[in-house]
């Protein structure tokens, strides 16, 4: 019998249906039957030019020929994307990919492929997710997909990328919780009682032994939270008087413009004296207490010490972020208000919006001092302190 051509055999697959235009026949190959649908010409619904539909089913043949299971293809791509991307966002976006393909396990019976991502496949798994977790994580979690998807593209295994089509669709959008800072009087108890529960932690192995300069290093430089927990001994200039955010074998910097310098406060030059006393340059400077490489959390510790100091606010560490910039936009420099480039630089960011928009708080306590500084100290002591300095 003679071998159908490939022409021959594109054109047996492919079926007019009225009203609706060209669809293809992929049953065989583990696809079903679906529209053949053109992204490139921005053309809505299934094609309607048999010229350009016969293009399209000609890649999606191709494609499904070649068409990966999505969870041996996560692998793949989560492990290139290791070599760039820090551990942490890799493990998230593992665990977001996950989610994703146990949810197709169930939805399809089977294990899911490439072309089985499609938008109706992404606004079921939206539908299913959105009452279980916050829009933010749903968001991590379709932000690790579409960035899988958007590789497969490139790679020649799926024909586009669903994801914002289907986030488009449903009018996504990611409700944000308001943000939250400590005043000075509450970042000094926190303080406070770290130090305490640093000397308890000598009875109790299991506990973190270094909460108050890890808190401190986040509250005296505005650091986030990975820059802090991957800090080395040698990041901590004290004879130059700075901090130094940088690129190392344990911590990266998504952006250029993270690397940067913070001045060394005499409060974190104090705290930090007694701590490094005994470490080598390139020790990390808050190493885990249960497998001595980074931190991952301290989430724990600090729903602990919010409760000791009655603290009614999130336990996340990204608090002494904004309330360094909080607190450092009200200090002085030689005499003036600080500017706020100067803080956005400090902060790590480029340009002044994030500092306007999003970390520029206002404190109740009106600290006008030449640092950054957290008393336990009511506003009249801090004034007097302000003007005799």
């Amino acid at each position: 019998m003679p071998k159908r051509s490939k022409k021959k055999e594109i054109s047996d697959r492919m079926y007019w249906r009225e009203g609706r235009g060209w669809y293809i026949d992929l049953r065989d190959l583990g696809g079903g039957r679906r529209a053949i649908v053109d992204k490139e010409s921005g053309e809505k619904g299934a094609c309607q030019s048999r010229d350009r539909a016969f293009k399209m089913a000609e890649k999606l043949i191709a494609i499904r020929g070649r068409d990966p299971e999505l969870d041996c293809y996560a692998k793949d791509h989560l492990e290139r994307k290791r070599r760039r991307k820090r551990a942490g966002t890799v493990d998230r976006d593992r665990y977001s990919l996950d989610t994703v393909i146990c949810f197709g396990r169930r939805m399809l019976g089977r294990e899911p492929h490439l072309s089985d991502i499609t938008r109706d496949f992404v606004r079921a798994f939206m539908a299913w997710r959105e009452p279980q977790v916050t829009s933010q994580s749903l968001a991590h979690e379709l932000h690790a997909l579409s960035n899988l998807m958007g590789k497969a593209v490139l790679d020649d295994k799926a024909v586009h990328n669903p994801v914002p089509d289907a986030k488009k669709y449903e009018e996504f959008s990611v409700t944000h919780a308001p943000p939250e800072w400590y005043e000075i009087g509450e970042a000094a108890k926190v303080l406070r009682f770290a130090g305490e529960a640093d000397a308890e932690a000598k009875k109790y192995p299991q506990r973190c032994p270094c909460l108050r300069p890890l808190i401190a290093h986040g509250l005296l430089t505005g650091a986030r939270p990975h820059e802090t927990f991957g800090a080395q001994t040698s990041d901590i200039d004290f004879d130059g008087g700075r901090v130094l955010i940088r690129h190392n074998e344990c911590r990266l910097l998504k952006r250029p413009w993270h690397e940067r310098e913070v001045p060394l406060w005499p409060q974190l030059r104090e705290i930090l004296q007694e701590h490094i006393a005994d470490r080598r340059p390139h020790d990390l400077l808050f190493p885990s207490h249960i497998t001595g490489g980074m931190y991952t959390n301290i989430r724990d510790a600090l729903r602990m010490l919010h409760k000791e100091a009655r603290i009614f606010k999130r336990p996340r560490l990204y608090i002494t972020r904004h309330t360094y910039c909080a607190t450092r936009l009200q200090t002085l420099d030689k005499g003036e208000p600080v500017s706020p480039y100067t803080v956005a630089a400090e902060m790590g960011h480029k340009d002044l919006k994030l500092i306007m928009d999003t970390y520029g708080h206002l404190q109740r306590d009106r600290m006008r001092l030449d640092r950054v500084e957290y008393i336990e100290a009511d506003v009249t002591v801090l004034e007097r302190k302000a003007a005799a300095s």
